[in-house]
């Protein structure tokens, strides 16, 4: 198993390496963003909270580049000859690279569980320490059990600018709904009829007024810029507290994102190894640089849009977050079975 060893060696060094280097970017960007900053805890915390936002995209972009680097300087040195002349074939040469992809898999389930709900706070507090919070103008729309909907403005805990349709006759209005107790409560409540001439009309005002209780179902459950765990989306889902509205389709498309998102390396490794295993007596490594990392955006680009038509509703997660990488990595295998049998 020395070939093991020493294949596995090579590949860690640069996967490390590329690591490195683009975090060591990523850094020199935020600090120069963010400079000068409140504390040096802060500043570390911020610091690890945006490497492991980013790990999602680096690390199967770090295999990327690390396949690459390895094998073409194998095959430039040679080796890869000189170990299938010793009888190890092709299939047990790639095996050390399959065998650090799962482990890579494992670590991006474990960092999506456990490490990213616990860093993310800790760039979400230092964005609102050293960013002004605005407003946000982004309007959401919610069905109520009695047939009614509700339009209005998610902020932080509380929901502004709020209108209820409760009939094509009766319209209220709210300009702002905070969450106290077991029932809602409206300040600043208009209501509005519409008159024999079709015109709505404001026919009462309240300073405070409670609304029904169907309203909690309008509290934001899940925070957009917070990462909640794999586990925690599972159990939004299963306990069915979601309503049918924005909420349960930005819960559903991250949970499928989350479990499909890990065996990127897997698929990075499956999709460049037909190009790298043969032997070439001219090899152009810069083509498969600049192809590779051009294939791996574009893939990125649109597993994230799918994901943003999953949220409203406009395709289904489960058939194109989950099933669509599932079917390249089968054409992908597919390719590799027949280059590892055919040797």
């Amino acid at each position: 198993m020395i070939y093991f060893r020493y294949i596995c060696q090579r590949f860690c060094k640069n996967i490390l390496l590329t690591l490195t280097i683009l975090s060591g970017s990523l850094f020199l960007i935020e600090f120069a963003f963010h400079f000068p900053f409140k504390s040096n805890q802060i500043m570390l915390h911020h610091l690890v909270a945006t490497f492991f936002k980013w790990w999602e995209i680096f690390l199967p972009l770090s295999f990327l580049i690390s396949l690459i680097k390895t094998l073409s300087s194998m095959q430039k040195a040679n080796e890869v000859i000189m170990l299938e002349v010793s009888g190890i074939s092709k299939a047990k040469i790639s095996a050390p690279l399959f065998f650090i992809s799962l482990v890579a898999c494992m670590s991006t389930y474990f960092c999506h569980q456990y490490i990213l709900p616990r860093t993310s706070p800790w760039l979400l507090e230092e964005l609102k320490l050293s960013q002004k919070i605005s407003t946000p103008s982004k309007y959401e729309v919610r069905f109520l059990s009695d047939g009614s909907r509700i339009i209005y403005i998610p902020f932080h805990e509380q929901l502004i600018n709020l209108y209820w349709i409760k009939s094509h006759n009766e319209i209220w209005h709210c300009e702002q709904i905070s969450f106290e107790g077991e029932s809602p409560i409206g300040m600043f409540v208009d209501k509005m009829q519409k008159n024999p001439a079709g015109q709505f009309l404001k026919t009462a005002s309240y300073h405070k007024f409670a609304l029904p209780p169907s309203f909690l179902k309008a509290k934001p459950k899940v925070e957009r810029s917070s990462c909640p765990s794999i586990g925690t989306l599972f159990n939004l889902l299963t306990e069915h507290t979601l309503s049918l509205t924005s909420d349960k389709g930005y819960v559903y498309s991250l949970l499928c994102y989350k479990m499909i998102n890990p065996w990127f390396p897997t698929m990075v490794v499956t999709g460049f190894l037909p190009f790298l295993l043969p032997f070439q007596k001219r090899r152009r490594t810069t083509n498969l640089y600049l192809i590779g990392t051009l294939c791996f955006f574009l893939f990125h680009t649109l597993i994230k849009a799918c994901i943003i038509l999953a949220e409203h509703y406009v395709v289904s997660p489960l058939l194109t977050i989950i099933l669509l990488p599932l079917l390249l990595q089968g054409v992908l295998s597919f390719r590799l079975k027949n280059l590892l049998i055919n040797r």
